[in-house]
């Protein structure tokens, strides 16, 4: 493409579209256009931008890498240009039927998702969320190539092209079957066998990485993905649980909390997305719904 005045601008809308919603249909739905109309717009920017752009997969649309590319300078050209005109898109919940992807482990699913969810069925009906599985090292990446449009995750880590807000702080606590009792001293914790939280199979946690530091080293006796179903592995064994204090429940009146035998961190619990949605009035109310406590 080397001329400038033989390509439809108008076509960028269509392309930002696309590339929000991964998806044929709702991306019409969202322009207000009919589908053929958009499969049509779609095969111009193939021709003008020569690159396949999206390829079919069995959610909809995949974006090439050079649709990837093209995504973070045609937001913040379109951004620019609704300033300018004073025509920024409004978001209006009652009628949208737009898709949210957000990520989040079953951590954020118990604790969070229920009040959004409500707040969303009442607000939103026809708004949809997909909840993914949250890989903490895989974030940045699913933010940045648009697979997701937020995550919830602990301590986000600095990222100049990555917003974050928190959404409450957190502290640990341990649970263990009240017969095989607490263990206060260091020593008899370090002794006792451990079931670790791991979502990515990972047998090692950043608590491991501490007492590593400190020339000490737990015992991991079983991992399993799930925090919600943690707590009801303990029940008959000598197992101990480190997990976030709101998770302490307590499903079976054979379980005891106490407080861990060694100085742990508190944590940040909060949101995380990329800067090309800051100007996004959709993603702005979604950011507002989770943070509303």
């Amino acid at each position: 493409m080397n001329n400038l005045r033989r390509f439809d601008l108008n076509l960028l809308v269509v392309l930002e579209a696309l590339l929000i919603e991964r998806h044929l249909t709702r991306a019409a739905q969202r322009l207000s256009m009919s589908q053929p109309a958009v499969s049509h717009a779609l095969k111009r920017l193939r021709q003008q931008l020569e690159d396949e752009l999206f390829v079919r997969s069995a959610g909809g649309l995949q974006p090439t890498r050079k649709a990837l590319a093209l995504a973070d300078p045609l937001y913040e050209v379109l951004d620019g240009v609704r300033t300018l005109t004073g025509r920024r898109t409004t978001f209006n919940p009652a009628a949208e039927t737009r898709l949210f992807r957000i990520a989040l482990s079953d951590y954020g699913v118990s604790l969070i998702l229920p009040g959004v969810l409500q707040k969303m069925r009442r607000l939103a009906p026809d708004c949809r969320l997909l909840c993914l599985p949250a890989a903490h090292g895989a974030i940045p990446s699913q933010l940045s190539n648009g697979d997701i449009d937020l995550a919830l995750c602990v301590n986000p880590a600095p990222n100049p092209s990555l917003r974050s807000a928190p959404l409450f702080t957190e502290r640990w606590l341990c649970m263990a079957d009240a017969r095989a009792g607490k263990a206060d001293r260091l020593t008899d914790w370090l002794n006792r066998p451990h079931l670790l939280i791991s979502a990515d199979g990972e047998d090692q946690s950043s608590l491991d990485a501490l007492l590593a530091r400190q020339g000490k080293r737990r015992h991991i006796a079983a991992v399993v993905p799930h925090y919600t179903a943690a707590t009801r592995l303990l029940a008959g064994t000598d197992l101990i649980l480190t997990l976030p204090a709101r998770l302490a429940h307590n499903p079976a009146a054979s379980l005891i909390a106490f407080a861990p035998p060694l100085p742990l961190e508190e944590f940040d619990y909060g949101l995380i997305w990329h800067a090309r949605s800051d100007g996004d009035e959709g993603h702005r109310w979604l950011r507002d719904l989770f943070s509303e406590r």
